[in-house]
């Protein structure tokens, strides 16, 4: 069985690193130092999994994670540990629904790798702005 959980990202400090359920710490040990979060995209970026004043937290990297996938306050992440010092990562938004753009999101830093090819339109990843490629983009000259 592959270890799940979920955060809900509520505060200011899971924007700077999140924290990992202790009853998930026994599976995870051996994965202190750098780990990749699989985002909905397929593609990974590098996070350091640290102890943090005694808490197992996801830390440098953490924030470009969110920020390349549109994640703000209000958003629930569910984590799945696949082995392997590897996660795979599902966004849902404030709705309640799983966020279409996360599907979209490419590193946007050196070290996180993009495995996923161009969407049925062509667009990949997000804008300069960090929004989600809107339909009409496609449209531009």
């Amino acid at each position: 069985n592959c270890p799940q959980f979920f955060r809900s990202l509520m505060t200011s400090s899971s924007m700077e690193q999140e924290t990992i359920p202790e009853d998930c710490h026994k599976y995870l040990e051996e994965c202190t130092g750098t780990v990749s979060l699989r985002g909905p995209s397929g593609n990974l970026w590098p996070v350091e999994l640290a102890k943090i004043s005694g808490e197992l937290c996801f830390a440098r990297g953490w924030k470009e994670f969110l920020c390349d996938h549109c994640i703000v306050y209000g958003y629930l992440l569910v984590f799945r540990y696949d082995g392997n010092s590897q996660f795979s990562v599902t966004v849902f938004s404030p709705s309640s629904c799983e966020a279409p753009y996360a599907f979209l999101a490419q590193p946007q830093r050196m070290g996180a790798t993009a495995v996923a090819a161009n969407d049925e339109n062509g667009h990949t990843g997000t804008n300069a702005d960090g929004t989600a490629p809107q339909e009409e983009d496609s449209h531009i000259g």
